[in-house]
């Protein structure tokens, strides 16, 4: 090991070494992908565990590795991005994996910053895996519930997922007039590119008032929703790779009506590249809400969950989700649609109004924990 260093030294090179946790060997570096940020590796992540998983191969077989999470910007940072905006992705935790390729995935909250926290304190996160040779990306929201702790959201546990880390691991070459830094001297890595974006309406409810039922809804400000992300290894070919939260920022109320509708919220996404030559990677993320609010029509459906309720106003402000996996309608511009869900609350309400005497029937359950209600007779 001495000769080694000694030859190192006489000919110029450094090779970086990377702390490890404590009860692990140390070793030499290997070789990460180009936007995480290698000084952020040097030591154990001291913060709460937001993510548990593991790392497979293309083949789906369990693979030791290494995967760091990596903070995404809030609605009102991609607010002020524009195609070709640099989109800096600080990573703010990291984790070795098992010999099975389990790991437990730490953030520190201290290096979440402003640009980064959303209003109810959430974080949307990027967990990028990595072997010696392939790397693979999950993305998923954690909350920020008090100042030293992390917890997921809407959960009491963490996120658990399976990376396939599948995808050639870049090289250096993608490096120079892209790469962003990290606020650390020793410190220089790539960023994402925001290539371009799209707009596209997207289900946050549904109503089938019966008759001469009509039927509305109500979405606040600050109504939350979870939506479906995207990858692809050539800009074609998407497949979904986890999802991020969004608010909706503004307040509509639709007007009562007789018609079977969903109703419909604009999501402003973007298409972010992997920067440089080094690899072709692409992620789909939505960036915020437009504002807009729209209606599509619908079939009457025929649900069987139903219980009876006389005339008068019903409505579903508590208790489960409005949740659906195609409800971001994004196939237009990438071939498939992604999901979205958003809990019934005060920020989210939907009302029933019944003419006569009737029911009230869930397509999954009973309507006071279901999916989805129509009124009936």
């Amino acid at each position: 090991m001495t000769r080694l260093i000694r030859w190192l030294l006489i000919t110029g090179l450094a090779v970086p070494l990377i702390a490890t946790p404590a009860g692990t060997a140390v070793a030499a570096a290997p070789t990460i992908p180009l936007v995480v940020d290698s000084s952020a590796l040097r030591n154990a992540t001291i913060g709460p565990v937001v993510a548990t998983g593991t790392i497979t191969d293309a083949r789906g077989n369990r693979s030791e590795g290494t995967v760091a999470a990596l903070a995404w910007p809030n609605d009102q940072y991609n607010r002020t991005l524009q195609a070709g905006s640099a989109v800096p992705t600080p990573t703010v935790g990291w984790a070795r994996t098992a010999k099975d390729g389990s790991f437990a995935l730490r953030v520190d909250p201290a290096k979440i910053g402003s640009n980064y926290l959303r209003p109810d304190g959430s974080v949307n996160l990027m967990a990028l895996a990595w072997t010696g040779t392939t790397q693979g990306i999950w993305s998923f929201s954690a909350r920020l519930s008090q100042p030293n702790t992390i917890t997921v959201e809407s959960a009491t546990t963490a996120a658990n997922f399976v990376i396939k880390a599948n995808q050639k691991l870049a090289s250096a070459q993608g490096l120079g007039s892209t790469s962003l830094s990290t606020g650390s001297r020793s410190a220089t890595v790539c960023g994402w590119i925001l290539w371009s974006t799209y707009d596209t309406w997207s289900v946050i409810g549904q109503t089938f008032p019966y008759g001469a039922d009509v039927a509305w809804m109500r979405s606040s400000s600050s109504q939350g929703m979870t939506v479906g992300t995207a990858v692809s290894t050539n800009g074609s070919g998407w497949s979904v790779n986890g999802s991020s939260s969004t608010t909706s920022g503004v307040t509509f109320t639709w007007p009562a009506s007789t018609y079977y509708r969903n109703y419909l919220v604009q999501l402003h996404y973007g298409k972010f590249r992997y920067c440089g030559a080094a690899t072709n990677t692409y992620e789909v993320w939505a960036m915020y809400p437009t504002g807009g609010y729209g209606n599509q029509g619908l079939g009457y459906p025929q649900y069987t969950h139903c219980v009876s309720v006389p005339a008068g106003t019903w409505s579903r402000t508590t208790t489960n989700s409005y949740s659906s996996s195609t409800a971001v309608q994004i196939a237009g511009w990438i071939g498939i649609n992604l999901s979205l869900t958003s809990s019934y609350d005060s920020s989210h309400e939907l009302f029933y109004q019944l003419a006569a005497n009737g029911k009230v029937c869930g397509d999954n359950d009973y309507p006071s924990r279901s999916t989805n209600m129509e009124t009936s007779r």
